[in-house]
């Protein structure tokens, strides 16, 4: 179809001018007898749009008056005004805040129209109201009855829908892997979030808008774990092609390989970014391992030189970190039982109470902001909150699912809990029976705060942003999802 362009000129600035497209069957009849009709004005308040028709309806009255019976011009000039008055639709919404620039969607009669309008006012509100400006006379009212009403009613019952619907903290949906989530882990800033997954494809993503932005390959088997270096320019991937990849964060380019007779389950960064411990799993005659490795500054001069190496847990060592003050190492995995090691020398500490511990293999561990106390999830269905120096049991959180995943927010008194029912039952059972969604507790007061669903599948990774304004959960289901707090959330009280 034809198009024609109409200027529209802000009252506020005769330079700024945008530029609606329209069909042209409408304003080849419309032009005819206004011109140029549209004219914008803003106000504290609102954006009103003016349309001043008052030739049509001269033209119009003046037909009706003299004759009886209205000519076919007059007939089609009759109901296009109406059907104009009655479809008229606008809205404004906020397009780039950093240009001042707002989007302006129009439609007539189930056409879309789109154009931009670019305003110098900052507070432009969200909200258009349409007024019709002119001196005709009264009976205008024969010609659209009840037009107006209707269609300020309309405007409103959507401004309220619109309102309900910006309550809904609606995740953003990050579709880049090809297999089950394993592991989540977001950069000092909070504005970088890397994952892994059972495709062999670690992948960066921007933490704000879920955008990708590339992936590190080199691996052949599934990746287990992943650590971000504090300045963010060094990645370090665990794997179960027995290697330790260390990759450059920016280039995705890799650094070193650190090659190991057993798969690797996790790897950490110490403070200052010099060590990192890892973990291997116990594979052909060969025992589950907790290594230390130093990180050279220049990849030329690194080596696969061990600094520590402890041998003895039994079982998968799920997970290991970094206490305070890189001082000593925890530990915790398959026997259900946490460690607490000496970094230097690999002499075994503390080790957590069975009868008040877990009862079931510990799947997941996450560290405070400031390592004054971490939270374990695990398949016996709760999660526990435990002191970083003395190993004392804190808090209980039951749940009524196994645990794979757990994370505490450094922002409130919040921990969210995740997992579901295992894998192979997945698809033997209805979506509701599985429970696969994220819990959210009070870390102090274990009372449930509330959940959030969405994934299909069990929930095997979980992690905070910094700035503990949003979180994102990987599933089974392949799938990541980034969720960015509502106001609402920050003023919850207990």
């Amino acid at each position: 179809m034809k198009q024609l362009t109409v200027d529209v000129v802000h009252e506020l600035s005769m330079s700024n001018v945008a530029s609606f497209t329209f069909p042209s069957f409408l304003w080849r009849f419309v032009l005819m007898y206004t011109g140029q009709a549209f004219y914008f004005t803003l106000g504290e308040g609102s954006l009103c749009v003016f349309i001043n028709f008052f030739r049509i309806f001269i033209f119009l009255f003046q037909n009706y008056v003299n004759s009886s019976n209205l000519d076919f011009h007059s007939f089609i000039f009759f109901h296009l005004f109406y059907l104009f008055t009655c479809n008229f639709d606008m809205s404004l919404e906020r397009k780039d805040t950093s240009f001042c620039r707002h989007q302006c969607r129009i439609s007539f009669h189930g056409y879309p129209i789109e154009g931009l309008l670019p305003v110098r006012a900052i507070s432009v509100p969200h909200r258009l109201s349409l007024l019709l400006h002119s001196s005709f006379p009264l009976r205008r009212r024969c010609y659209f009855p009840g037009a107006i009403t209707e269609r300020t009613n309309e405007v409103k019952g959507r401004r309220e829908r619109s309102n309900k619907e910006k309550a809904i903290m609606r995740p953003i949906l990050m579709k880049g892997h090809e297999r089950p989530l394993t592991f989540l882990k977001y950069n000092r800033e909070g504005d970088l979030l890397f994952s892994c997954a059972k495709d062999h494809t670690p992948t960066v993503w921007f933490a704000d808008d879920g955008e990708r932005l590339g992936t590190y390959r080199g691996h052949n088997g599934a990746v287990w774990c992943c650590d971000v270096s504090r300045d963010s320019t060094r990645l370090v991937t665990g794997s179960a092609d027995q290697s330790v990849k260390l990759w450059d964060v920016q280039t995705g380019t890799q650094l070193y390989s650190f090659n190991f007779n057993s798969p690797a389950r996790s790897v950490d960064f110490s403070v200052g970014d010099k060590l990192v411990v890892i973990t291997t799993d116990p594979f052909m005659g060969n025992p589950s391992t907790i290594q230390v490795k130093r990180i050279a500054r220049d990849p030329a001069d690194q080596t696969s030189d061990s600094v520590l190496t402890i041998k003895g847990p039994r079982g998968r060592i799920n997970r290991a970190v970094w206490g305070p003050l890189n001082k000593t190492i925890i530990s915790a995995g398959e026997d259900s039982i946490i460690r607490i090691w000496d970094s230097e020398t690999g002499q075994l500490l503390k080790e957590s109470d069975k009868e008040s511990g877990h009862q079931k293999t510990i799947s997941s561990l996450c560290m405070s902001a400031d390592k004054s106390h971490f939270l374990t999830g695990s398949a016996d269905k709760s999660a526990k909150l435990w002191d970083t120096r003395s190993l004392t049991l804190l808090k209980t959180y039951q749940m009524d699912r196994p645990v794979n995943a757990v994370a505490i927010s450094p922002l409130l008194d919040h921990v969210v809990i995740g997992g579901g029912q295992e894998a192979v039952n997945v698809t033997m059972t209805d979506r509701r029976a599985g429970k696969f969604e994220a819990k959210f507790y009070h870390k102090i007061l274990q009372d449930e705060i509330g959940g959030v669903k969405g994934h299909f599948g069990p929930i095997n990774a979980l992690a905070f942003n910094p700035d503990g304004r949003s979180f994102s959960s990987g599933g089974e289901d392949g799938y990541v999802r980034l969720h960015h707090f509502d106001p609402d959330y920050f003023s919850i009280r207990m």
